[in-house]
């Protein structure tokens, strides 16, 4: 088994962050990063690799050369299990030691347990550039999108999505009464709104999806008020739930948020443990 003074389990946007940080003020510890997803994504860059960037591995954290310049060692492998009382990592094939442990797993996208939730080209973005790459082009056959959701990734998709389909025909469905409602006022969310509507985008308020409708594809969804809107594409964009698996099988407490609890310091209830990101 080999042990390290820090290991780092996530590549995304903390972990990287982590791992150059830990490097800056301890120039002689000795730094793991271990990750599941080879290609990761610039998170904030996703919904544009569908319009404005037009390929998911021009949108890539450069894990290795940022990695390589502070030495840190990098592992792609998946973590089975943390043991806290014997300071090990858990992967799929092997064993590491630490002295400090950083939790950088991120979240995943909720996807509602609705009827057809689960037919073909039904999506939600994962933070994956592969599994992107795949959604863009099964994408590229899609002429009637359905986005879920309002908020900053259903907007965000619904206009780049506009620009590699310019004649596509695009209707974003929000429960409430306005998209982006939970981060604007009112008057920005009309600014919005109206800004949408003149790129061709179809904005549906005060609704909510009771199911998807297909065989083996999406053909339609379906909304709780009676309307059924054609569709060959949905996209979720409704949110996100901590990663916090790992974290609750080594017995750390979890927070009112349902994300990791931590201290002022990113610090858990295992003092040898700190967590960080989404």
């Amino acid at each position: 088994m080999k042990n390290f003074d820090v290991v780092i389990v996530g590549g995304s946007a903390a972990g990287l962050t982590a791992a150059v940080t830990a490097r800056k003020y301890y120039p002689s510890k000795s730094i793991l990063m271990v990750k599941d997803v080879v290609n990761v994504p610039i998170p904030c860059g996703i919904p544009y690799v569908f319009g404005t960037v037009g390929d998911s591995m021009k949108n890539l954290l450069p894990t290795k050369m940022m990695m390589e310049k502070s030495n840190v060692e990098v592992m792609e492998n998946e973590v089975k299990k943390i043991d806290c009382i014997n300071k090990e990592v858990h992967l799929s094939d092997q064993i590491v030691g630490y002295d400090k442990l950083v939790l950088a797993t991120g979240s995943y996208p909720i996807k509602p347990n609705l009827p057809g939730a689960n037919l073909r080209n039904v999506y939600t973005i994962i933070k994956d550039a592969n599994i992107l790459a795949t959604m863009f082009e099964e994408m590229k056959q899609c002429h009637d999108f359905c986005i879920i959701g309002g908020g900053f990734i259903g907007m965000e998709m619904a206009e780049e999505i506009k620009k590699m389909h310019p004649e596509a025909n695009i209707n974003v469905i929000e429960m409430q009464d306005h998209c982006l409602k939970m981060v604007y006022d009112d008057d920005f969310c009309s600014l919005a709104e109206t800004s949408v509507s003149e790129q061709g985008i179809h904005l549906l308020v005060n609704e909510k999806l009771d199911s998807i409708v297909g065989n083996e594809r999406v053909e339609a969804v379906h909304l709780a008020s009676g309307k059924e809107i054609k569709a060959d594409c949905v996209i979720f964009g409704i949110g996100c739930l901590p990663n916090t698996k790992l974290a609750v099988d080594a017995g750390l407490s979890i927070g009112k948020g349902k994300g990791i609890a931590v201290n002022e310091y990113m610090q858990t209830s295992d003092p040898s443990i700190f967590a960080c990101g989404d």
